[in-house]
């Protein structure tokens, strides 16, 4: 529930209410001076015409757009191009700010918008290219129909456009032309393709942990950095496919699964190994790498180098906008489709909910896109998720199948040490110019700024982008051979997403497939970002399938930075010279396994190995560990075996699932610690009892939570090199910085640089498996931790610091939620507050007000099914959500569910702004109409859309 915040009703009473809402802020506006700008006119200017009729340029014919009381749409045409301009002019109705915003951040051109203050984010993001790719995608990989799509949605967006500027566009808009005048240009094709970019920079893989790891071991040993990343369990958490097998270039599933189909594709490259040589190429160890153009002066240099790019890096990454998420332990998905065999309708029930960076809007847009007719020109009959910017739905389902999507979370990103010169970078052993181009950053109010962009033959210089490089290897002695001061190692960026692709085709693929083996097809043009892929049909039928541009490496597994300058660690060329990737032929899949359900939950995919049943092109080496898939499995097995069969609500109910794995395993030996302190012994007594389960008005589930925080912070933050530890949590450290100190003559203060989304110990099912393991050796080294006072000893013993994290946990929640623990609860330290991206979370206070809502109170946490994450460096709030979730019925489509995270509207005080977060937050799901009478029954308003002239 939220704590300060309801939905706004969708009926005439709310709106009247709404009104005098918006009357007190303004009139509170004029009070500060702002009256003269805002009015009641400036907030409702932009809400979008719902009734009616209106004529677009270029439509053949007319569009119908159907909304129901949540403002979701449903649109009705006789041709493809004319749904797709309808769906660009509708996206455009409700969301052009988000869209503006995206497609400024994708080109690096923020700083147009917002001056100053985005420069660096721009310099970084035009150093990756993704604006140039995207052109190059357009121009060179996608089909004509596709851009027929593309340019028939840009149409619309520009029909919606046309005339409008400030307060007609959107609140935001009006401020921005406040205050430079600033005017929307027109939407373009590549405007949308883009967007994939900034969907695979999201979900690209395992690059923050291979900086982690690199920074880590300025202070920790190789083994200790392995106790912090064990192997994933098999033994205890299922991959998604059991069994199959790589034979003759292509793999088959447990079983053989004939007859579903092949993708009919495949790339040019080798396979993988599971096993392939490590690259330990860390902040100490990279220099020592050197092919020997650098003597060992220039590798010391190199090595405080290295960490301060590595570190400058790392702060660069936290600034760039995570549209859906932070990148890490957390980001992840929920998907498990059942047979019908074990479901109350008979035939397939598939559940999905991508846990992705909570913002208002939501990332998703719920529309249907319908043909009155099918024929050759009109082909779509298709609902569910959208994100607006783009044509097509991404997760849903047709009239024959649906799907959905989790992260596969392959690594398809690889940094690369480079050895720079005057005039180029090292290559074995010679010198190659680099390849460069010029970027010039326009500024609101400011003059544009120049920048430069090299690229090595391993990708562009990411490193370059920071103004802490100057200062690389200033306090190391050099050789007279070794590159000028302050150049030392730079970093490049190998990643699969800047390579020109096809993942737009794939989208209307599957909004057409028919059948599991279109289905595979649309996949197998999925290249970028890679990920799980799951399958129901009508007919009975479910699967899985895991596509992806997923490289080939030549020695190293992308645990670490590589040494760029030998071509040993380049990705393989394929046949035809190109780089080369797993066959597509070769990744996992399956179809109808025994087992009778399929679940994905950023899980390792299979095992790896090249044994019999196991998989041996390497995917990754750091999957998520598993605790939200085992928890869907267990829930589907126990439900299997206590009734037989699975109903739309107990799938519903599985998403809601808030039990606490860590919890389970800690909890007994918590209830087990001897307790001096009435105090603290009180709030022990909370666990009692306790099922383990985070609801949000558990305090049971508030102390558990605070006092594994506590043990995080005491066993491994306190150890973690400042470039990983919480910005602001200083410490004495020893003088040689290996660690904290009780000595402080001995000591010097030390102060976490990392961003709260990505500090660590952030608490992810990573630190689940680190603890599991270690919890057994009472006496390991991490389970020490100096005195924190006089009357307060070092401990060196797992109870010892269970007892302190115990104490630590009593004080923070009584200065946090009160002595009394009768008023704690896990939802008040867990909330959710909305956030508008850009001026909600940066602009002016009044203007935060005016856009953000909340906060909620809510249940879940980190890795639990009901995924509702937090950093346990930072604090307690929701840090990433299911951004939606949806329950896709395959006997009776007009019986499936679905919810968004927050509404329809992009437009503060819009009736559809929040309307369903509420229900969001309750585990609710709204009905999802998709045949013709249930959308007519629920339709609250139509408009028309004519073309010109008509």
């Amino acid at each position: 529930m939220p704590a300060n915040e309801s939905a706004p009703p969708v009926k005439k009473k709310g709106r009247r209410a709404r009104l005098i809402v918006l009357v007190l802020v303004l009139a509170l506006f004029a009070g500060l001076g702002y009256g003269a700008y805002w009015s009641v006119d400036s907030v409702r200017a932009s809400f979008p015409q719902t009734t009616g009729s209106l004529k677009v340029p270029g439509l053949a014919g007319t569009v119908d757009v159907k909304r129901d009381e949540h403002g979701i749409p449903q649109l009705y045409a006789d041709s493809d191009e004319d749904l797709f301009r309808a769906q660009g002019f509708v996206h455009a109705q409700d969301r052009f700010w988000e869209m503006d915003v995206r497609r400024h951040m994708t080109s690096g051109r923020l700083s147009e918008m917002f001056g100053a203050g985005q420069v660096e984010t721009d310099a970084f993001l035009r150093t990756l290219g993704w604006r140039q790719v995207a052109q190059a995608e357009y121009d060179t990989k996608l089909s004509e129909p596709t851009k027929k799509y593309l340019q028939a949605y840009a149409d619309g967006v520009n029909a919606y456009l046309k005339g409008k500027s400030g307060k007609d566009l959107s609140v935001e808009h009006a401020a921005l032309k406040l205050s430079d005048g600033y005017r929307p240009e027109q939407w373009t094709p590549v405007d949308s393709v883009a967007w994939l970019k900034a969907m695979a920079w999201d979900l690209r893989g395992n690059m923050q942990d291979e900086i982690d790891r690199a920074l880590m071991a300025s202070k920790l040993t190789p083994a200790q950095i392995d106790e912090l990343y064990p192997p994933y369990p098999y033994d205890r958490n299922r991959p998604i496919v059991d069994g199959g097998k790589v034979d003759g270039g292509k793999y088959t599933p447990q079983g053989g699964s004939a007859g579903a189909g092949s993708t009919g594709g495949g790339s040019a490259g080798g396979s993988g190994s599971g096993s392939a040589p490590a690259s330990p190429v860390s902040a100490n160890s990279a220099a020592g790498s050197s092919t020997g153009l650098a003597d060992n002066a220039t590798a010391q240099g190199a090595t405080v180098g290295l960490r301060t790019q590595l570190t400058s890096l790392a702060e660069t990454l936290d600034e760039i906008p995570a549209i859906l998420g932070p990148n890490g332990s957390g980001i992840g998905s929920n998907s498990w489709v059942v047979s019908g065999r074990y479901t109350t309708t008979g035939k397939p029930l598939l559940a999905n909910d991508p846990h992705l960076s909570p913002q208002l809007p939501s990332v998703w847009y719920q529309m249907g896109l319908h043909c009155r007719a099918a024929s050759e020109r009109c082909q779509y009959d298709v609902a569910g998720f959208t994100f607006s910017g783009m044509p097509g739905v991404v997760i849903g389902h047709n009239a024959d199948i649906a799907w959905g999507m989790t992260n596969l979370g392959a690594d398809v990103t690889d940094l690369y040490l480079e050895q720079v010169r005057p005039e180029g970078y090292v290559y074995d052993n010679k010198v190659v110019p680099f390849a460069t181009r010029e970027e010039v950053i326009k500024i609101a109010g400011g003059t544009s700024k120049k920048i430069t962009v090299r690229t090595t033959n391993n990708g562009p210089l990411i490193s370059d982008r920071s103004e802490e490089l100057a200062s690389v290897g200033d306090r190391a002695p050099v050789a007279s051979s070794a590159p000028d001061r302050g150049d030392g190692y730079a970093v490049a960026l190998r990643w699969t997403a800047l390579d020109p692709g096809k993942s737009m085709d794939a989208v209307f693929k599957l909004d057409r497939a028919k059948d599991f083996a279109a289905f595979r097809q649309a996949a197998a043009d999925f290249e970028v970002p890679s990920q799980n892929m799951i399958y129901a049909d009508n007919k009975g039928n479910i699967g899985y399938q895991a596509p992806g541009r997923i490289p080939v490496r030549g020695q190293g597994d992308g645990r670490m930075p590589a040494p760029g300058w030998d071509s040993k660690y380049a990705w393989k060329a394929g046949k035809d010279g190109k780089d080369g990737y797993i066959p597509q032929n070769e990744l996992p899949w399956d179809f109808n396994p025994s087992r009778g359900y399929i679940v994905t939950a950023n899980q390792a995919v299979a095992e790896p190995g090249t044994g019999a049943g196991k998989y041996p092109n390497l995917l990754t080496t750091d999957w998520g560990y598993g605790a939200r898939s085992q928890r869907i499995n267990d829930l589907i097995e126990a439900k299997i075996k206590d009734s037989g069969k699975i109903s739309t609500d107990d799938m519903r109910t599985m998403q809601m699932d808030n039990s606490s794995e860590i919890a389970a395993l800690l909890t007994p030996m918590l209830a087990k610690i001897e307790v001096s302190d009435p105090a603290v012994r009180s709030a022990q007594k909370l666990l009692d009892g306790w099922n383990y389960t985070q609801e949000p008005d558990s305090a049971a589930a508030a102390y558990f939570n605070a006092v594994w925080r506590n043990i995080l912070k005491l066993a491994f933050g306190d150890k973690m090199p400042k470039e990983l530890r919480i910005e602001g949590s200083c410490m004495n450290v020893r003088s040689n910085g290996t660690g904290p100190a009780d000595d402080l003559a001995k000591t010097v203060r030390e102060c976490g640089t990392r961003g709260s989304d990505s500090a660590q110990p952030d608490g992810g099912d990573r630190w689940f498996e680190v603890v599991r393991r270690l919890v057994k050796d009472e006496k390991s080294p991490w389970w020490s931790s100096p005195k924190k006072s006089i009357t307060a000893p070092a401990v060196t013993t797992r109870d010892e610091l269970f007892a302190r994290a115990m104490e630590d946990a009593r004080w923070e929640l009584t200065a946090k939620l009160g002595k009394d623990q009768s008023t704690w609860s896990w939802g008040r330290l867990h909330q959710l507050t909305l956030k508008n991206q850009t001026i909600g979370t940066e602009g002016p206070g009044y203007m935060q007000w005016l856009l953000n809502r909340g906060p909620w109170n809510l249940g879940g946490g980190e890795a639990t099914v009901n995924a509702t994450g937090w950093n346990a460096s930072s604090g307690y709030g929701v840090t990433w959500v299911p951004s939606m979730r949806m329950v896709v019925n395959l006997n009776d489509l007009d019986k499936s569910r679905y919810i968004n995270l927050t509404g329809a509207s992009g437009h503060a005080y819009h009736g559809n702004y929040t309307d369903q977060t509420t229900m969001w937050g309750k585990g609710e799901l709204l009905d999802w109409p998709f045949g013709k009478e249930a959308v007519d029954k629920a339709t609250v308003d139509t408009l028309t859309l004519k073309p010109e002239g008509s």
